[in-house]
């Protein structure tokens, strides 16, 4: 695939996983690569441009007014960084392209308009600069001159955290009057001869990155980079004239991308509230007739309200609530009893036991397993962080053992963004014993299906117990609020017809899902492919 078939089809790789993301990336490569706009024979070469960016600082530096900038190696392997660049280009460090590099002081700011606006690293956003994001003022600084910035001034992040790192933008006439502030830089160039906006595209490119990672230093919480090190930066140095050609169409196709993925976040965004609309209406029915109706509705719309991965949890959530509504399953045999007419709750068939307080002094590399809360996950148990004591010790706690096929709940933060921590045990997991804040539930009837009891727990009725209004925020349930909750379980029969049903509907669900994610990931290797067609070529 050359580039001109990559445009054309442009959209039609948006499919993919953070599709418009990657296109992002690929514009941004092939500008860097000199792959985005055709060279002209008559650009004066990156050479020659060079000559004339150190005569002007040479003029400069004698007039007094920059001082000499100390030159700067690359401290880092560049083998993997450089490759061939078209003809008129070049290769240089970053430290022979700018007059002076400005960064401000590090003084208390103020929020109430006094003084000059002072550039903070949360007005970088997406390569832009927005005043709104963090409005911030210097009053009574007596040294503006030395870091005040000007129209065509690139400001690059040096102090942040080490994810945020290099974030940048160029300085336009509309900011107004500011200064840089102090953990930033602020890049002055010579703009009739290296453009700003070529410069903040490297900034954004993969060149770019793969410098700063090895080059940044670390600390508590905040990764910085030293001016010395952002001088020694290398970059593909294009003819002034190809640089505005590069920058006028890489704005073009961002703008593109820019659109493409406000769409798809429309379109995602539509996708999800009439799905949420239809499983409303569906699970506030009043009659049968309006269930069928409101049902037969969502069929006729299936294809495109589960058309993206995202919709399944909202279908799964409906299923169980249905199902524990018994509105699934209607047939009775003649010797099956109704359900019980009298209120019950779930002290009624089950005990949730609470697990012990084992000492973490006893805590050994080797041993007997103990099941923590952080073990839990959704519908299975982890062990990537394991806490054990020794045989001899857990024979003292049988207890607190657990078996194949029970159920546990993390008593601390039982619900979280991704859903309720919650876990039948396997056979995998054994032998583990039930440590503290982990509770194990313990059937006290045989007249309540184990699974049956875990799909109910798994229910909105269940989860909107313990979590009214799904804030998402109970730090802690007892053992005791759980036995309250009101559980009215249908007779036995009943229940297991419900767990077969549910079974295979959300075996429908898994597939369903599964088929979504694997076109993405197909989308995805197809965007790959493209990409790296594009960028050889």
């Amino acid at each position: 695939m050359n580039v001109e078939t990559f445009f054309e089809n442009f959209e039609l790789l948006t499919n993919a996983s953070n599709a418009v993301d990657k296109l992002r990336e690929v514009v941004l490569q092939l500008a860097v690569r000199g792959k985005l706009v055709s060279q002209d024979s008559e650009d004066e070469s990156a050479s020659l441009l060079l000559q004339k960016v150190q005569a002007r600082k040479e003029f400069l530096i004698k007039e007094g007014k920059i001082k000499k900038i100390k030159e700067s190696k690359l401290t880092i392997d560049v083998d993997d960084i450089i490759f061939s660049l078209p003809n008129g280009w070049c290769w240089e460090n970053l430290s022979k392209l700018v007059l002076q590099i400005k960064r401000g002081p590090s003084l208390k700011c103020n929020q109430e308009g006094l003084g000059i606006r002072y550039i903070t690293s949360g007005n970088l956003l997406n390569g832009k600069l927005d005043l709104s994001a963090d409005f911030k003022f210097l009053d009574g600084f007596d040294k503006i001159y030395s870091c005040r910035l000007y129209p065509g001034d690139v400001i690059l992040n040096c102090v942040n955290s080490l994810e945020k790192l290099g974030k940048s933008a160029v300085f336009r006439e509309e900011h107004g009057d500011a200064i840089v502030g102090f953990n930033n830089y602020a890049l002055e160039l010579p703009k009739d001869l290296i453009f700003p906006d070529y410069i903040q595209i490297f900034f954004q490119s993969f060149v770019f990155k793969k410098q700063l990672v090895p080059l940044t230093k670390e600390a508590i919480n905040q990764a910085s980079i030293a001016t010395r090190e952002v001088n020694s930066f290398i970059l593909p140095i294009p003819p002034f004239a190809e640089q505005k050609r590069i920058v006028e169409k890489c704005d073009r196709l961002l703008i593109v991308c820019d659109e493409i993925e406000k769409r798809q976040q429309q379109r995602q965004a539509s996708l999800l509230k009439m799905n949420e609309g239809a499983i409303f209406q569906l699970l506030t029915a009043q009659t049968p007739d309006d269930f069928h109706h409101h049902w037969q509705r969502i069929c006729n719309n299936f294809d495109l309200l589960y058309s993206i991965p995202e919709t399944i949890p909202k279908l799964r959530q409906a299923i169980l609530q249905l199902a524990m509504q018994g509105l699934f399953v209607t047939e009775k045999a003649n010797n099956e009893q109704n359900a019980l007419s009298q209120p019950q709750k779930v002290s009624n068939f089950v005990k949730v036991l609470n697990g012990y307080a084992f000492k973490s002094e006893w805590f050994l590399v080797n041993g007997i397993k103990l099941l923590r809360n952080a073990n839990i996950g959704h519908g299975f148990l982890r062990w990537d962080d394991t806490a054990r004591i020794s045989p001899e010790q857990a024979s003292e706690f049988q207890r607190f053992k657990l078996g194949e096929g029970d159920i546990v709940i993390s008593l601390d933060r039982p619900i979280i963004n991704t859903g309720l921590k919650l876990a039948k045990v396997s056979k995998n997991d054994l032998p583990c014993l039930l440590l503290q804040r982990v509770g194990k539930f313990e059937f006290l009837t045989n007249e309540v299906d184990s699974d049956y009891f875990f799909w109910w727990l798994q229910s909105p009725i269940f989860i909107n117990s313990i979590d009214p209004g799904r804030s998402n925020g109970v730090p802690h349930i007892s053992s005791k609020q759980i036995e309250a909750i009101p559980f009215n379980p249908p007779p036995l029969a009943e229940q297991k017809r419900i767990v077969a049903k549910v079974d295979s509907l959300l075996s429908l669900c898994d597939a369903l899902e599964a088929k979504l994610k694997a076109a993405r990931d197909s989308s995805t290797t197809l965007m790959e492919v493209a990409a790296r067609q594009i960028l050889v070529a």
